[in-house]
């Protein structure tokens, strides 16, 4: 297929040409066909030049030459088969700006209904000489409409013989999904940037809410380019755990990654159709706090504070207003600006948060303050965070002047002067090692420095496990310690650890036993001596289907002590309600009115079971996710057909209702039997009065009807007689007997 043709002008001298080979070769762009042959000059000093038609056609060439050396183009490479005469032309492109779209939900139609929460406990104190009896009690409760929810929550105390209730909150909510905002009217906290602090008010906020994305729009993807040269299969992992797997054609291609917290190790394995694999390694870091290119969290408050005295809570007479703003400038720079403004004074800072390649997180803020008395204070923070999946360090320090304050401050809580919170952890051959150091000061305590360290080993397959802690407490000059080892049998746990802290010394062993898949009750036992005296403990948590069940009792010293509590759900909707151990702030109601007594299930699980009224409740669906309920055909009689068997859906907060499609099969295939169980006589008819339809007959008096109606009846005409009997019936008893009773008389037959 080789060709001679004539050189370029002014392309190589003339020396040079003569030892030019010119080809026409079958070319391919990105594994897609070029039109025609190509021309291909080979020159000596390594050129491969190729005509620029192609290439333009292409997208690839934009200048007007004739000719170009691939060799000078930018994010090409290529495979040249002379033998073949087959030019392969891989071409990387830009990947397109990456647009955060957030995609509208098909949501699972909203219903009214209530949903709430309760826990119940009482407890019997005896120290030998008094009696004490005590309860605590909580109650939420939420009305769910398709316009929005009404939340109230309320706490009940009983001691010493007088009781006292208190509402704690009272809020409507409405969510926008469209926009993932959300309208509060009522009592809330305002946000605030990590370097501030929340605020109890009582009054109006709007703001973003994330969590109705499921699929995290909102946070930085990464874009990897891998060259395939053939029909390849790739799998991408990230931190070992398979993310992608598909098949991909010649070329350059994008992998886009959605990361995790922390170090993102990213690795493409791919394994090209000649049988050669390789590996592509790539690794970055990503924050939660991090938002993607484009992307805008803000949140804006303006109510009353709230001042809590144990449960108890009062409103102030004064405005506050609260504003919070994040935007991300770029996938690595996140940008905020937060303000507070009252009667107390105001407040002014901002930050960014910004991803430091390999290395980690930093952030870094700083605000400004004026208080009531026209004093000005200013805040700087600094932070760093670094996770891998072998070890972790957070630093987060925080310094403020003596005039600095915000609205929490103007309610009597006073803003540390100085706070050093650093903490990290690493995963050795020769165990997990952890450290923690806390360093504050404020008004109040002019000094708190705290250090811990750890060490835990895992022996023997994790079932045999030692461990040592130790801390100094630097402002009490105080030092303590504790080892322990610990033990594991399938579901039985065992332990025992010694300790000494405050010139005291305790030692003590425990043996527990874990829920299993199935079983219903957990227990713990638990024995110490020390200073303080003999110590005796039980615990037992028992699930009872429609709620949790704690026990608990211990004697300490010359004290005993015994505790029972309960804890459950509950959902109220027209027509149906259910009681369940705990809620997520979603459920869905399934109705499938025609059978009742049908499992539902969730996760390879029973969850729920249509009752008389073929209604199921499902209390725990996960809000603006995807959920899936199913059916099992075996469940299912035979009546009856089911165009799907899983129902997916996106609930949102609130009730929503799913239905599957059932419908009862209008098929009728029964077998007649005549009086003294003869067969079916020959020459024997069998219609449906109403619908006119002749059912064919086959052998030992089985009958076929296409479509049969509930309401229509079946006739079988005989040398004996005409016999009638109801579809349903016949339905249900797969056969109809020709008894003398069932015998009608017709017209013209004596």
């Amino acid at each position: 297929m080789a060709a001679r043709a004539a050189p370029e002008t002014g392309t190589a001298p003339a020396d040079v040409m003569a030892e030019t080979l010119s080809l026409l070769v079958e070319a391919r762009i990105n594994g897609a066909p070029v039109a025609g042959l190509v021309a291909l000059d080979l020159l000596a000093d390594g050129c491969v030049r190729i005509e620029t038609g192609p290439l333009r056609n292409a997208g690839l060439y934009s200048e007007n030459a004739p000719a170009v050396c691939l060799q000078s183009l930018a994010g090409i490479d290529y495979s040249l088969d002379q033998g073949a005469a087959q030019l392969d032309i891989y071409a990387a492109r830009a990947p397109p700006p990456r647009r955060v779209v957030f995609d509208r939900q098909q949501f699972a139609k909203p219903l009214s209904g209530v949903m709430g929460g309760y826990g119940l406990s009482a407890q019997r104190v005896h120290d030998g000489s008094d009696e004490r009896v005590n309860a605590f009690g909580d109650l939420s409760l939420t009305l769910h409409t398709p316009h929005g929810r009404l939340q109230n929550e309320m706490v009940a105390t009983y001691d010493d013989g007088e009781g006292q209730a208190q509402r704690l909150l009272t809020v409507y909510e409405r969510d926008f999904p469209g926009s993932f905002t959300r309208l509060s009217v009522g009592d809330s906290f305002t946000r605030a940037p990590r370097w501030g602090r929340l605020t109890a008010i009582a009054g109006v906020q709007y703001g973003t809410d994330f969590s109705m994305d499921p699929n995290d729009s909102w946070r930085p993807y990464r874009t990897f380019q891998a060259l395939l040269r053939q029909q390849s299969e790739v799998d991408v992992r990230v931190n070992g755990v398979v993310r992608q797997k598909q098949s991909v054609a010649p070329g350059y291609t994008d992998f886009e990654i959605s990361p995790e917290a922390g170090l993102n190790e990213v690795e493409v394995t791919i394994q090209e159709a000649n049988g050669l694999s390789r590996i592509e390694d790539y690794s970055f870091f990503s924050s939660p706090e991090v938002l993607a290119a484009g992307v805008t969290d803000y949140s804006v408050s303006l109510g009353v504070p709230r001042r809590f005295t144990g449960i108890s809570a009062t409103y102030d007479d004064q405005i506050v207003a609260n504003g919070l703003v994040r935007r991300g400038l770029s996938d690595r720079l996140t940008a905020e600006a937060y303000s507070e403004l009252g009667h107390g004074g105001g407040l002014l800072g901002g930050g960014s948060q910004i991803t430091a390649g390999k290395v980690g997180v930093l952030s870094l803020s700083a605000g400004l303050s004026r208080n009531e008395a026209g004093h000005t204070g200013h805040i700087v923070s600094a932070g760093f965070e670094r996770n891998t999946r072998r070890g972790s360090f957070q630093l987060q320090a925080r310094f403020a002047d003596p005039q600095y304050s915000d609205a929490a401050s103007a309610l009597g809580a006073p803003f540390p002067d100085r706070s050093i919170r650093a903490s990290g952890g690493i995963y050795t051959p020769a165990g997990s090692l952890r450290a923690s150091f806390v360093d504050e000061e404020d008004g109040v305590l002019s000094d708190r420095r705290f250090l811990s360290v750890g060490w835990e080993k895992p022996l023997r397959g994790d079932r045999f496990s030692f461990s040592a802690t130790a801390y100094q407490d630097f402002a009490r000059s105080e030092t303590g310690f504790a080892i322990a080892l610990r033990a594991s049998f399938g579901a039985y746990n065992a332990g025992s650890s010694y300790q000494s802290a405050r010139g005291q010394e305790a030692s003590s062993v425990q043996v527990s036993r874990s829920r299993m898949p199935g079983e219903r009750v957990q227990w713990a036992m638990r024995a110490a001596d020390g200073g303080a005296g003999a110590v005796y403990q039980g615990d037992l948590a028992a699930d009872l289907g429609v709620a949790d069940l704690v026990l608990n009792g211990g004697v300490y010293g010359e004290t005993n002590q015994l505790m029972a509590g309960v804890r459950g759900g509950f959902a109220v909707t027209p027509g149906a309600r259910s009681l369940h151990r705990q809620t997520t702030g979603a459920s869905a109601i399934v109705r499938i009115p025609e059978l009742k007594g049908l499992p539902i299930y969730k996760d390879n699980r029973i969850v729920a079971v249509t009752g008389q009224n073929g209604i199921a409740v499902i209390p725990d669906v996960r809000p603006y996710e995807v959920n899936t309920l199913s059916l099992r055909p075996e469940d299912v009689p035979l009546e009856y057909e089911v165009s799907d068997f899983n129902a997916r859906f996106v609930p949102r907060r609130g009730v929503s209702e799913v239905r599957f499609d059932v419908r009862r099969e209008t098929v009728l295939a029964f077998t007649v039997v005549a009086e003294g169980g003869a067969p079916l006589a020959p020459g024997s008819r069998v219609e449906l009065l109403r619908s006119g339809l002749v059912c064919p007959v086959g052998l030992e008096g089985r009958v076929y009807c296409s479509v049969a109606e509930e309401s229509d009846i079946v006739a079988v005409t005989t040398p004996a007689g005409r016999f009638i009997q109801p579809v349903a019936a016949v339905r249900s008893s797969g056969e109809m007997q020709l008894r003398p009773e069932g015998r009608v008389e017709m017209a013209g037959i004596d």
